[in-house]
């Protein structure tokens, strides 16, 4: 009488986890890491019924943080508490050009950052009060010469977020310089 089904992924797609909540069974996704230790990590991505008691952790998954019913442990708005303006208009920024790149990349703010995904990251956007730090997942050979002041190889640097490159945004005109990264990690990932 209590049966439900488990699916476990390195990923899902935004129609998937619409296609779960639509049907309104008992369809629990869980998504999986695999780290090179052998390691394996799970982590809920979404909640049933009779799973919401259960102290999993649900990361929001919808396009721009709106509300969608599944809790987050994280907000955009958290990031964004008692930063400067003028940081908080980068960020908009920044959350605009990426979100109108592709209507399946989803915002998903953690604990130290905010992710921006489809399948897998492709942006993280740590939020500092005097600049965003934007790491990217490509390659020190991705970025051409003459390479921007603002970048950074971070290959051999412990960080938070997914990538090897990094990119300083402390203006308007540093966001001109980083988007069409942003493009090309899109476009790596198979976007």
């Amino acid at each position: 009488s209590d049966v439900r089904v488990i699916c476990i992924a390195p990923g899902y797609k935004k129609y998937d986890l619409f296609a779960v909540e639509k049907m309104g069974a008992n369809i629990e996704l869980w998504k999986y890491r695999r780290f090179e230790n052998g390691m394996l990590y799970l982590e809920t991505v979404n909640q049933t019924a009779s799973s919401s008691s259960g102290g999993g952790k649900t990361p929001r998954t919808s396009k721009r943080g709106a509300g969608d019913g599944r809790a987050s442990s994280y907000t955009l708005e958290q990031h964004l508490e008692g930063k400067p303006d003028e940081i908080r208009e980068l960020v908009i920024e920044l959350q605009q050009f990426i979100l109108d790149m592709d209507s399946s990349i989803e915002e998903a703010p953690k604990k130290l950052y905010v992710s921006y995904r489809t399948s897998q990251n492709i942006v993280c956007v740590e939020i500092q009060k005097k600049k965003l730090n934007v790491f990217l997942k490509l390659q020190a050979s991705d970025i051409s010469e003459p390479r921007p002041s603002t970048y950074r190889d971070v290959t051999n640097i412990g960080h938070f977020g997914t990538g090897d490159a990094e990119f300083t945004v402390s203006s308007m005109e540093d966001i001109e310089i980083v988007t069409p990264f942003i493009q090309q990690s899109y476009d790596a990932l198979g976007g």
